[in-house]
């Protein structure tokens, strides 16, 4: 679920610092009970979450927390200074403008080979947010790595397509082979294979050369083609995984504030960065 900030009402601010449960770390809140202790002016709080008697506690009516909602100040904000503003106006000094950076790209570099196929299994929270998200009961509660990466990447790009429509993204799959799609501005992926594989500077080189003809469009026209193919994936060959993220690294290289985002479970076996070789590791 995704809220914007601005729907937030005046916050109802509580003075004092909140009294945390000594067992759970919860906060006493205004449905907290509080029980007066036979001696001295301390109180007794028993926690509504774990039942851990915190005693001792000496504390205020004014800092106990009223009504359904309240806000503790835990850092004061930030003041500019209107004096020393003033005070560099009179001494000449301008305030620099504040330029437009860049907000890059992002490049999803996904592990497609056989490793991926393995299940792990889900914790008994997550099996259910599952079932109340498919709004189904799942027989097991058994996911694939694959499809772990994949849910976990179309929801990012849900995300970013709110955020920033006008966001290039760009996908690399790899097994033994690695495949180019880009944002699917064309249907015809880039594949990479045989003897470039273990070429450090030919794969960079492909990637910036991708970088330099690729006219990615922006999320709003791109999303449905990349959450289909990303949904449609299937699991093949070994795991390239150097050579996908060298290609992943010259694609972004003259892109300032881009990311790549590698989705991966296994030892890379194959091409640049294998770890079976004494290379392998300096290669990271």
């Amino acid at each position: 679920m995704l809220l914007k900030m601005e729907i937030l009402e005046e916050p109802n601010i509580v003075t004092g610092d909140p009294t945390h449960c000594q067992q759970c770390d919860a906060i006493l809140s205004s449905t907290s009970v509080l029980e007066k202790e036979e001696e001295g002016d301390k109180y007794t709080w028993p926690c509504e979450f774990c039942e851990c008697k915190n005693t001792g506690l000496d504390i205020t009516p004014e800092e106990v927390p009223k009504g359904d909602s309240f806000d503790f100040v835990l850092t004061p904000a930030r003041q500019e200074s209107e004096e020393a503003e003033a005070e560099g106006a009179m001494e000449g000094e301008t305030t620099p403008e504040k330029k437009e950076e860049s907000k890059g790209m992002v490049v999803y570099c996904m592990d497609i080979s056989g490793s991926m196929a393995s299940s792990v299994r889900l914790s008994e929270l997550q099996a259910q947010w599952r079932n109340a998200r498919d709004r189904t009961s799942h027989p097991d509660n058994s996911i694939s790595r694959l499809k772990a990466i994949k849910d976990a990447a179309r929801r990012q790009l849900e995300r970013m397509k709110i955020e920033y429509q006008n966001k290039q993204v760009a996908l690399v799959t790899f097994g033994s082979t690695i495949y180019l799609w880009g944002d699917f501005h064309t249907y015809n992926a880039k594949s990479f294979t045989g003897n470039i594989i273990n070429d450090y500077d030919g794969l960079i080189a492909a990637g910036r050369e991708y970088a330099t003809t690729m006219e990615l469009g922006g999320l709003e026209n791109t999303f449905e083609h990349l959450d289909r193919k990303i949904g449609n994936l299937r699991t093949e060959g070994c795991t390239a995984l150097g050579p996908a993220l060298a290609i992943s690294a010259g694609i972004v290289a003259g892109s300032p504030i881009s990311e790549v985002v590698l989705c991966t479970d296994g030892e890379p076996n194959t091409g640049v960065g294998n770890l079976d070789t004494p290379a392998g590791e300096l290669f990271y």
